[in-house]
């Protein structure tokens, strides 16, 4: 079984030719990988960035932000999305029990007429 770094260096001999890869020293692999790894995060938050871009209530905010502030405010979206999809749930089966006891009602209340053909 490949550790995760067998892996990340297989992927990274997949993108050179054959003869490039072996012919670099230990230290310009390295280099490599890491070039590769901060292109992946850049592209990370970019994307990060492009999906916050659309759920924000203030999509302004975002111009220019710093990857720090890019997080807290992801956190804080999240968190905002989060409590109001809890609240819509609680909401929601609320909703659905009084449905069940407004369905239920007639049957549990007797009608007028047999309380009146009862009297007679």
């Amino acid at each position: 079984m490949l550790g995760k770094r067998s892996i990340e260096q297989n992927e990274d001999e997949k993108d050179m030719s054959d003869k490039e890869f072996p012919q670099m020293s230990r230290q310009e692999r390295k280099r490599h990988r890491e070039k590769k790894r901060r292109g992946k995060v850049n592209a990370g938050f970019d994307d990060l960035k492009a999906a916050l871009v659309q759920i924000d209530p203030d999509p302004s905010s975002l111009e220019g932000i710093n990857r720090v502030d890019l997080i807290t405010r992801t956190v804080a979206v999240l968190t905002e999305l989060y409590e109001e999809n809890k609240n819509l749930k609680l909401q929601q089966s609320q909703e659905q029990r009084n449905d069940l006891v407004t369905l239920a009602i007639p049957y549990l209340v007797p009608k007028e007429g047999k309380h009146q053909q009862d009297g007679k």
